[in-house]
């Protein structure tokens, strides 16, 4: 006779399937609320961003640049040739305000406006995903 403790571990399997089920689930979920967060950004951008003419927010565009099963990546931003110079300031072009080379902020406050709802719509999304993943299909 052998001496020692023996442990049976049951449910494994189905703890790997939930496993899946919640790493698959989170994916989808997580792009969805990272398309949200980028559509806020980019609305907020659009109306802080300095305009004679508009061109300047509606080149204010968003993107998911990389999915994978462990990141979801996204981003917003101006494609116009002077989309920095207007954000940042560079002396040469005016903000709204009338002043020369100051910069007119319009990215980074629609980002930083947005920060709290953000964390929370990805709080739900995973929050949504484990509920999915307890529930096999």
């Amino acid at each position: 006779m052998a001496d020692g403790i023996f442990v049976k571990i049951t449910g494994a399997k189905a703890v790997r399937a939930n496993l899946k089920r919640f790493e698959l689930g989170a994916n989808g979920e997580i792009k969805d609320r990272v398309e949200r967060i980028l559509i806020l950004m980019v609305n907020r951008a659009k109306k802080l961003a300095p305009f004679k003419t508009a061109r300047l927010a509606r080149s204010i565009i968003w993107d998911i640049t990389d999915i994978s099963l462990k990141l979801v990546r996204g981003v917003f931003g101006a494609n116009t040739v002077y989309a920095a110079a207007m954000e940042l300031g560079d002396g040469k072009h005016r903000s709204k305000k009338g002043l020369k080379g100051r910069p007119t902020r319009y990215l980074f406050p629609a980002a930083k406006d947005n920060f709290k709802r953000a964390v929370n719509e990805l709080k739900r999304g995973m929050k949504i995903a484990m509920q999915k993943a307890r529930k096999p299909s």
